[in-house]
């Protein structure tokens, strides 16, 4: 397995830290205080090294924000520092993972394919771990996103999200394991286990697939992913997760048809994620609301599913 040369375990760990708690400053929709530690970090740091990983938290900010011009803005700065860095090929995979979140949220799959493509080339020289967690992880919520975007489940794209979650789970396990990154490693199989279980429901983020068919083995893989993450992953949970959470367990009971705990998730979703201002998942999981209001009958006046646009 290849390893950069000149790769420091003190910059891996200073990076770490660092990146670990703007992390979840990003998940907990913290902005201004984000902010403030993103922008005296890039003031000091001098290690390329870091600031690139700090550049790549910027992107996230930007990727949940939806800003998507500032994102293209830092993924330039990225490339630029790659050469300068003492891990290119990692940083080279994680910047193109990156890029392909960012072109799969602003509806860009195409672009977004060929971003995941080439990391995937890049990640045979990467350690087992975080990055190559994330590569997999993408490419996973890329076909899980063109699935849900059909009129009819294609079932080679599902089986390849489905193991491509997989994958990421167990990356994201091994790096749990290592020296460095074991925050982010957590919360990150929290949300792999989160979207595969969205996978199996079928749950797309217009809520209009939920009533379509899907199998015994299906539903229960999914409610024990929904279990492992309220069991052994819950500690240190970030308000975004949490959201995900919800919204996966609102549509895991709508499919029990336990229909009051499906709207008090869906609801309590939306409170979330309008308190932190992430205007997709606000949209997903009104969307939701509005499908069980339908679904047991009892839609609120002027109620309607949105669109969702990045």
């Amino acid at each position: 397995m290849y390893k950069s040369p000149g790769y420091s375990a003190a910059s891996g760990r200073k990076g770490s830290s660092i990146v670990e708690a703007m992390e979840i400053l990003g998940e907990q929709g913290r902005w201004r205080k984000f902010d403030a530690v993103m922008k005296r970090v890039m003031e000091k740091m001098a290690d390329p090294d870091v600031s690139i990983l700090v550049t790549f938290e910027a992107i996230v900010a930007s990727y949940y924000r939806c800003e998507f011009a500032k994102a293209a803005e830092l993924l330039q700065k990225a490339f630029d520092l790659i050469p300068q860095t003492k891990c290119p090929i990692e940083h080279q995979a994680h910047t193109l993972y990156t890029m392909s979140a960012i072109k799969r949220r602003e509806g860009k799959h195409q672009e977004s394919d060929h971003a995941i493509h080439l990391a995937m080339q890049v990640i045979r020289h990467v350690e087992p771990g975080r990055n190559a967690g994330e590569v997999f992880y993408n490419c996973a919520c890329l076909l899980a996103q063109v699935n849900s975007g059909s009129t009819k489940r294609d079932n080679k794209t599902f089986i390849d999200a489905k193991q491509n979650f997989l994958l990421a789970i167990d990356h994201f396990q091994r790096g749990i394991q290592g020296r460095v990154y074991t925050v982010s490693c957590g919360n990150k199989l929290r949300k792999a286990f989160i979207r595969l279980a969205m996978l199996l429901l079928d749950c797309s983020v217009d809520a209009k697939n939920v009533g379509r068919p899907i199998s015994e083995d299906d539903l229960r893989m999914a409610a024990n992913c929904l279990t492992k993450v309220e069991s052994d992953l819950w500690e240190g949970i970030t308000l975004r997760a949490r959201c995900f959470w919800l919204m996966a367990t609102a549509v895991l009971s709508y499919r029990l048809q336990q229909f009051s705990r499906a709207t008090d998730c869906a609801r309590t979703a939306y409170d979330i994620a309008t308190s932190l201002a992430f205007q997709p998942e606000v949209q997903f999981a009104h969307n939701l609301m509005t499908m069980l209001s339908y679904a047991t009958h009892t839609p609120q006046p002027g109620q309607e599913f949105l669109t969702l646009e990045y």
